[in-house]
């Protein structure tokens, strides 16, 4: 199977190719200057002629789809859909959380992963390894302040992409999980999707959007304004 990936939900944001379990490579997407939109359409089609291969020759595409950056998983999400549609490809929907858990050592079976939600929340997700070994969303993803999740900690292990920034807030029971990356990657993206598609669990193009948890600032910002109107 050949897969082109989009992770988006994080800066730098990055693009990967993959055949079956092989990442054929990967590249960041944001460059001096330019921003995710830029550069997707760009790095997508230098990947591919890396390797002597045309948009139709991949036979899935996976999306990483939140939580994360309003803008950034509109853009990604709007690629992918929009090259699923013109290729006929698959379309895989991937958990920006899980695709962290992806990187997480075989002894590891439980993991608490967190992401910048910004004004001081965290998007905070649970994965535990299924009887297969792979990672598996308990309950919903949830939007908590800092200080409220960093109070209910005991023994969990934990990761994501701004844990490093909490580090010292964090108790001594509190362990960091040693992790290849605590950002998600394109290519951690492009595994699980492969896994998705393989298991039948395909995204419906026309209906996929980002997940979301509360409206953009600049969206509550426009409300604000109309209401002082």
């Amino acid at each position: 199977m050949i897969t082109l990936a989009i992770e988006t939900s994080v800066r730098p944001g990055s693009i990967a190719l993959l055949r079956n379990d092989v990442c054929l490579g990967q590249v960041d997407l944001e460059q001096p200057g330019r921003r995710h939109g830029q550069t997707l359409h760009t790095s997508a089609k230098q990947l591919l002629d890396q390797h002597r291969l045309q948009p139709r020759d991949c036979d899935a595409i996976s999306v990483s789809v939140g939580p994360g950056s309003f803008t950034g998983l509109r853009v990604g999400i709007v690629f992918a859909k929009t090259f699923a549609y013109v290729t006929g490809c698959r379309l895989a929907a991937v958990d920006s959380l899980l695709a962290v858990a992806e990187f997480a050592e075989a002894a590891i079976d439980r993991l608490v992963v967190v992401s910048d939600a910004q004004r001081k929340e965290l998007f905070v997700g649970e994965y535990q390894r299924d009887t297969q070994g792979e990672w598996a969303r308990i309950g919903e993803i949830q939007l908590a302040s800092q200080a409220a999740w960093i109070d209910s900690l005991s023994n969990e292990s934990v990761a994501g992409s701004c844990i490093e920034q909490l580090r010292d807030q964090l108790p001594a029971t509190a362990t960091i999980a040693a992790l290849r990356s605590h950002s998600p990657t394109a290519e951690s993206v492009g595994q699980i999707g492969q896994r998705m598609i393989a298991d039948g669990r395909t995204a419906d193009m026309w209906k996929l959007v980002p997940l979301y948890f509360r409206r953009s600032a600049a969206e509550e910002n426009w409300e604000r304004r109309l209401a002082a109107r």
